[in-house]
């Protein structure tokens, strides 16, 4: 099929156009997908920081404790909270823990 001058510029320019939004959404997909540490590798980190705490503690106070769980919830920017369910001494117990991320430092804090 022959295409005048003008079609096959219009030819090229919509299919670039469309290239351009295909590759550019891909790459806002891509650095959306990769910004940050994941939620789970963020759980992973503060349940061992506050393993490291906790564990200072029983020592000093002679009990025995476990951390059952960690789960993160994302709430907005930089900021996650979550629920830390551990048993100590036989007893259960739940807290409530807020983390804050700064690019790949973290602070959390455990909310009474």
């Amino acid at each position: 099929m022959y295409l005048s001058k003008i079609n096959r510029y219009n030819y090229i320019l919509t299919n670039t156009f469309y290239m351009k939004k295909i590759v550019f959404s891909l790459m806002i997909c891509f650095l959306v997908a990769c910004s940050g540490v994941s939620k789970e590798a963020l759980a992973d980190k503060v349940k061992n920081d506050i393993d490291v705490e906790f564990s200072k503690r029983a020592s000093e106070s002679g009990i025995t404790y476990t951390i059952d769980n960690l789960d993160l919830v994302h709430k907005s920017g930089n900021e996650y909270s979550g629920i830390l369910k551990t048993t100590e001494d036989g007893a259960e117990f739940t807290y409530q823990v807020d983390v804050t991320v700064d690019g790949d430092t973290y602070m959390w804090k455990i909310v009474e």
